[in-house]
């Protein structure tokens, strides 16, 4: 097929499929509503289908947050507390550290979209996610660690 994402992590039901299940998708639209039941239905806009996204990003980046700080635990346990306050924030739909460049070991999750112009996503070791559109989407839940994601471009119906 042309998607294949593998070692699903299902930390708080999040997804329609067990974790270790294999799902093959023709396109990142497609990957989505096999994943998370998200898809486009005939009276849903592109907007209402952005939010769906957000709020999944959204509960995806707390979640792999929350994994980041426990992996880290020993580096995280003698932080300042702005820092502490940075990582523990259990909502990442708030421009976390805007403007500002991240030096902790233990990476810190962004969500790009909550980013106004005047702000600037945060530098350094930052993982930066988004549910901009549903290739965004896909590669970011990957990136942190939520699936393997496999793409074969030339096939992709994108």
């Amino acid at each position: 097929m042309f998607l294949t994402i593998s070692d699903i992590t299902d930390v708080d039901d999040i997804y329609t499929f067990a974790p270790g299940e294999v799902i093959e998708a023709g396109s990142y639209t497609d990957a989505i509503g096999q994943l998370y039941g998200l898809g486009a239905t005939p009276n849903q806009g592109a907007n209402d289908r952005y939010f769906e996204r957000n709020i999944t990003m959204g509960t995806i980046a707390d979640i792999a947050q929350a994994s980041l700080v426990a992996k880290h635990d020993s580096v995280t346990s003698d932080l300042p507390q702005e820092e502490l306050d940075a990582l523990l924030n259990f909502s990442r739909h708030i421009d976390i550290w805007a403007g500002r460049e991240w030096t902790n070991e233990c990476p810190l999750v962004v969500l790009a979209d909550v980013y106004e112009t005047e702000n600037v996503i945060p530098t350094g070791n930052v993982i930066v996610v988004s549910a901009e559109n549903e290739k965004t989407f896909v590669e970011s839940a990957a990136r942190v660690g939520m699936f393997h994601l496999e793409v074969m471009e030339e096939l992709l119906d994108v």
